[in-house]
C-alpha cells in the first residue's frame, strides 16, 4: 500500500498493524468498527486531494495510483496567439502547459456530467 495512503489512515485513526508475529500481511487492522475514523480519512483525503491539485503535483501519482488510470495522447493544434496566451496563463499559475490542459479537461468533463 502507497505511504501516502497509510500516513492519512494512521492519521484518521485506523489502527495498523506492526511486526506482530500474527500480522496477516494488510497494514490496517480491519478487525475494529471504524465509523469515525472512515469520516476522518475521507475529509483528510478529500483535503489533501485539494491541495496536491492547487499547488499542480500528479494526485494519482502521489497516491501511487497513476499506473491504474488509462491515459491517451491527443495532438492539438492551437493557433500560434492562443498558444501563447495559454502558455501564459499556466505560467501565472505555476502549473506545466500539459497541467493545464489535462485540468481544463477534466473541468469540462465535470460540468458535461451535470448537464
Amino acid at each position: 500500500m502507497n505511504k501516502n495512503i497509510i500516513d492519512l489512515a494512521e492519521q484518521a485513526g485506523f489502527q495498523l498493524w506492526g511486526d506482530e508475529h500474527w500480522n496477516p500481511g494488510d497494514v490496517i487492522d480491519w478487525s475494529s468498527r471504524y465509523d469515525k475514523e472512515f469520516v476522518n480519512y475521507s475529509e483528510f483525503l478529500i483535503q489533501q486531494v485539494l491541495l496536491l491539485q492547487e499547488s499542480g503535483a500528479d494526485v494519482l501519482s502521489h497516491f501511487g495510483l497513476a499506473d491504474s488510470v488509462n491515459k491517451e495522447t491527443v495532438e492539438i493544434e492551437l493557433p500560434e496567439q492562443e498558444l501563447l496566451a495559454l502558455m501564459r496563463m499556466a505560467h501565472e499559475q505555476d502549473i506545466t502547459f500539459n497541467q493545464l490542459v489535462e485540468k481544463s479537461i477534466i473541468n469540462f468533463i465535470a460540468s458535461e456530467k451535470c448537464k
